[in-house]
């Protein structure tokens, strides 16, 4: 097991003033976790920066940030159950399995994953994390945020993409694919020796537009290629269609 002492002593800072209904104080906190206050004034200090917990008159209270972590918890398991069905009900008439991606910082990680009954084996595999402007799950999210939002995500990229023989040079040049996405309603993977299965995906949005998951689906791209994409393109924007408006 790795030994992260800081992250363990602030984990057990949260827990501590989770259970507590009144503020702590932090010599309070020193002595019941037995942390050197120096350690735990450094600690708390990030702590609050990251509005993780709050300084109040009587001592340290858990901050926003916790629950907005649980608001999203929250509302992951909330898409979940709606998105399920018609998962199940698309992976079974495509053939093909369909993985509900969310975008957590710059990658695509899958939410939920179902593969039609009757494909032998698991089907068409479903990564659970992915830098997001190489998959089609990830795009056709980014495809739906403004502009200004996906350059301060890829900001920080030293080289911006280059992964499988796929290369993005620029951010104006992604910028010109998410339109094409955005104008299309889907995004694609095509196959390609990394990759067995051809991809769809459309975005979920709320009620004002905003994207907050993708609705992925993969089959094998059996006879005429062209067909295929454009069947499971409908089903794809179809579903995450019926997703969003029960979301609204």
């Amino acid at each position: 097991m790795a030994e992260v002492p800081a992250l363990r002593r602030s984990i057990g800072i949260l827990r501590h003033l989770g259970s507590s209904l009144l503020p702590v104080s932090a010599g309070a906190l020193a002595r019941t976790l037995s942390i050197p206050r120096s350690s735990l004034y450094d600690l708390l200090s990030v702590l609050e920066e990251f509005d993780m917990v709050r300084r109040s008159e009587n001592g340290y209270l858990l901050g926003s940030g916790v629950g907005e972590l649980d608001a999203a918890h929250s509302r992951h398991d909330s898409l979940r159950r709606i998105v399920q069905p018609a998962a199940a009900e698309a992976a079974e008439a495509a053939g093909g399995s369909v993985c509900v991606s969310v975008l957590r910082g710059g990658e695509a990680h899958c939410l939920l994953r179902e593969t039609a009954t009757w494909l032998p084996g698991t089907g068409a595999q479903c990564e659970a994390r992915k830098p997001a402007y190489l998959t089609a799950a990830g795009r056709a999210i980014l495809s739906r945020l403004e502009w200004r939002e996906v350059a301060v995500i890829y900001s920080s990229e030293p080289v911006f993409a280059q992964s499988a023989g796929q290369e993005l040079p620029s951010l104006r040049e992604f910028n010109a694919e998410l339109a094409e996405v955005r104008s299309r309603g889907c995004a694609l993977e095509h196959p390609s020796m990394g990759n067995a299965v051809l991809t769809v995906a459309a975005p979920i949005v709320d009620a004002a537009g905003r994207p907050i998951a993708a609705f992925g689906v993969s089959v094998s791209p059996e006879g005429i290629v062209a067909d295929r994409e454009r069947e499971v393109s409908a089903l794809a924007i179809e579903a995450a269609e019926g997703v969003s408006a029960r979301l609204r």
